[in-house]
């Protein structure tokens, strides 16, 4: 029956089937976006009119994450042309060679398409450089490894510097003038006058963008105050808006009158700017009074003191960050427990999605059971935190939850308990080794694609165990391996040198960095012999896997 019915209807059928969403597409966070699972594919084999209708709308969006995938696509493309016209969307998260060329030049009716800078030395952008000048899109979105992740580690994304990236920037910085059907550009940079390389690449692109004839929307993520780099844009030709969405933390909600109407008072200055700017300020906007200090303190920043904590006033629906921190007249450091607590309290924060608890304070809960509360919370930041509130944590259900940092002090036991109760839909987690080898963290955590390992107290001297980096099956979510410790004692070198070896890298088909803190790279002939840190680099690098060191930079070896 299903080869009867009309080509209109199947793909009506199809259509949500075989289609990523525009948000999907666009989507510049550093979220794996592809999970493995079904293949839509499948749909085409049903019969030969689901073939023809799924065709067209299989290859509509194109989403591209591997050098793998781009081979296989260039080799669809070069046994069947027509299958390039109808891509319309095409998404490339890296260089992937050659192949990028073809498919380039195998799709001359692309609309939209998504790059990044974020590329490694061992990738190849020379295809992508000789296909850009092929296409004529009307829409490009950029990111860079530029945005600082301060719920992990705050040099987590720095931007890669190699001759890669380089040549990539200069081709794009060459096509932007010439494309004469682009006419939106979202822009990668925000708040990097502090970062030589990112202010180098922004001023560059925003001349290249200011020379554009068509570009009539820039879309921007903004910071704390007008760019510098943004002001040429005022003599862009054709442009109407530059456009600055504003994602409003914790800090910069508190600190707002600090800084929103000095940015204001920037762009109202000048003319020009203040004809085409326009912002996006979530929760507020021209007909609505801005909360005030009181208002924002209260309902942002729990700060609470020798009373029942929870114990807090009515909170607003739009809030989706929370800071908690438990002082005591007792101290900072007071482990005295509190008057016990109602968890019902907590089923009022229905659209929290980051939670920063820190509370060194006992608090006692009631039962628990049939609780359901932190519907929506994505990340959690525990530091500091008691286990009575981490065994509250780990009888919820947070089918939301991604990303969790456990700072220490911490209890490790309550944190197993977490870890095996919310491990296997962790996305990203930071913790100390003394948490991660008793839950095997590998085995427990499938769809974990960046593991940060903390820095060991001073008392603790752990290493890392010669099997630590393991697990039973293939593990394919895991990109990075990030180990926050600032040094490592002589003695202790060859043990870690002896875990790196044992890395299995059929078990880890995608991992692509450890990045080591206290790695650093000799400047000189001699020192390259003696380094440790080389000897590190060349057990790995074979297996596909960079080391890095604490900037994120890899060992370029010398002829």
């Amino acid at each position: 029956m299903a080869d009867r019915a009309p080509d209109e209807i199947i793909s009506e059928i199809l259509s949500p089937l075989l289609k990523h969403s525009d948000e999907v597409f666009s989507d510049t966070s550093e979220k794996s976006l592809v999970i493995p699972g079904f293949s839509s594919s499948a749909y085409l084999l049903v019969c030969k009119a689901w073939l023809r209708v799924s065709t067209p709308l299989l290859y509509n969006v194109v989403i591209l994450r591997t050098t793998g995938q781009a081979e296989a696509l260039e080799k669809v493309l070069k046994e069947n042309r027509v299958f390039g016209s109808f891509i319309k969307k095409l998404r490339i998260e890296g260089g992937f060679g050659p192949a990028t060329h073809t498919i380039l030049k195998c799709a001359p009716n692309i609309t939209d398409i998504f790059m990044t800078l974020s590329i490694w030395g061992t990738d190849n952008t020379t295809g992508l450089c000789n296909g850009l000048p092929l296409i004529n899109p009307r829409r490009v979105i950029l990111v860079d490894g530029t945005a600082s992740n301060e719920f992990i580690t705050p040099s987590s994304s720095k931007p890669k510097k190699n001759k890669q990236v380089y040549r990539l920037l200069e081709t794009l910085v060459a096509v932007i003038p010439k494309w004469d059907k682009l006419t939106t550009f979202v822009f990668p940079y925000v708040d990097v006058e502090e970062n030589a390389t990112s202010t180098e690449r922004a001023y560059a692109l925003a001349e290249a963008l200011r020379k554009s004839k068509s570009l009539e929307t820039l879309l921007v993520h903004g910071g704390t105050s007008f760019p510098d780099y943004l002001r040429q844009m005022r003599d862009a030709p054709a442009l109407k808006s530059l456009h600055i969405t504003f994602e409003m933390s914790l800090r910069l909600l508190i600190l707002r009158d600090t800084w929103l109407d000095a940015f204001r008072a920037e762009v109202d200055g000048d003319a020009k700017l203040k004809a085409i700017v326009t912002y996006d300020l979530p929760g507020m906007n021209d007909n609505q009074e801005p909360a005030t200090d009181q208002d924002i303190m209260r309902s942002l920043h729990a700060m609470l003191t020798g009373r029942n904590p929870l114990d807090l006033p009515p909170m607003p629906a739009t809030l989706q960050e929370l800071k908690v921190e438990i002082l005591q007249r007792g101290g900072r450091g007071s482990r005295k427990q509190m008057p016990a607590a109602n968890p019902a309290v907590l089923s009022s924060f229905s659209a929290l999605t980051y939670l920063i608890w820190t509370s060194p304070a006992i608090l006692p809960f009631s039962s628990v059971a049939g609780l359901h509360a932190f519907p929506c919370l994505q990340k959690l930041n525990l530091h500091n935190c008691a286990a009575s509130f981490v065994n509250v944590l780990s009888q919820l259900p947070l089918d939301s939850l991604r990303e969790v940092y456990i700072g220490k002090p911490v209890d490790v036991a309550a944190s197993v308990a977490f870890l095996q109760a919310h491990g296997p839909k962790l996305l990203e987690l930071a913790a100390g080794l003394e948490i991660l080898i008793k839950t095997s963290i590998f085995n427990l955590c499938r769809s974990l694609t960046k593991l940060v390992i903390l820095q060991p107290s001073t008392s603790e001297r752990r290493l890392l165990p010669a099997d630590f980096i393991s697990c039973y099956a293939p593990h394919t979510s895991l990109v990075k391996i990030h180990i926050e410790w600032y040094s490592v004692e002589r003695q202790n070198k060859v043990p870690l040198q002896e875990t790196f070896s044992g890395l299995d890298k059929p078990s880890f088909p995608v991992l692509k960095e450890i990045q080591l803190e206290c790695a650093t790279w000799p400047t000189s002939e001699g020192e390259i012999a003696k380094s440790e840190w080389v000897r590190l680099w060349k057990l790995l690098h074979p297996k596909g896997v960079e080391l890095t060191d604490k900037t994120g930079v890899g060992w370029t070896p010398r002829s």
